[in-house]
């Protein structure tokens, strides 16, 4: 074997081993997708066998996603017999609703100062794709409209530290089921309020991105009940 051919076969060997660590990488986070936006939270217990079969992959793959979501607070592991979700009650809820809203207020200000282009185009195209599901009546897909909005308004600021904090909070108060049963009224004002927010993020305009934000998610009474505690 030449020393040309030697190289090309190393260079395939290395191109393979990284396409496989990618592939590795999208599995664990489809999964990491699935179970935080998908599965009914209500008396569910997580197998790791199952979710292996469900996404074709190692059993290892499934233990991986879990044993990190548990290391983050938001499983419970019952020894042979699965991960059930952390049931937070209704204090924990309302300091996660402030707190969520605290961390995307600052988020949101370092975002006016780091945005790029692109993270602004990204921002109008998820809301142009949350116009469209509204329009085509897909009322149970705008809940996943919406986080995906949000999301990428947090991850506009470049700020490693928010976008982890953020991430938690959203996973711990997102539960699909809850989500699905709210009225058309609540998903068209949740859309009128992204275009105000939108609007003023691409203008990298404060005063009004601020304003827009607070009428969207300030005036949830458990937040008025937080600031009266602190």
């Amino acid at each position: 074997m030449t020393r040309a051919a030697a190289g090309n076969k190393v260079i395939v060997k290395l191109v393979n081993q990284k396409e496989k660590t990618l592939l590795m990488s999208d599995i664990k986070e489809r999964l990491r997708q699935y179970i935080c936006y998908e599965v009914e939270r209500t008396d569910t217990l997580l197998s790791e066998r199952e979710l292996a079969q469900k996404f074709c992959t190692k059993r290892g793959n499934a233990r991986e996603v879990l044993l990190s979501l548990e290391s983050e607070g938001l499983l419970v592991r019952h020894p042979q017999r699965g991960y059930s979700f952390v049931e937070y009650g209704s204090d924990s809820y309302g300091r996660f609703r402030f707190l969520r809203y605290i961390v995307e207020l600052t988020a949101l200000r370092c975002a006016i100062d780091h945005a790029t282009k692109e993270d602004i185009k990204r921002v109008y195209e998820i809301l142009q794709r949350g116009e469209q599901i509204l329009g085509e009546n897909r009322f149970a897909d705008f809940s996943h409209a919406d986080l995906e909005f949000h999301d990428a308004l947090i991850l506009a600021s470049h700020d490693k530290m928010l976008i982890h904090v953020f991430s938690f909070l959203t996973i711990a108060l997102f539960h699909p089921e809850q989500l699905a049963l709210r009225p058309l009224s609540v998903h068209l004002s949740t859309l009128k309020s992204h275009r105000a927010i939108y609007a003023a993020f691409k203008e990298r305009d404060w005063p009004s991105l601020s304003q827009a934000f607070k009428q969207h998610l300030g005036n949830e009474p458990v937040l008025h009940a937080m600031r009266e505690d602190i």
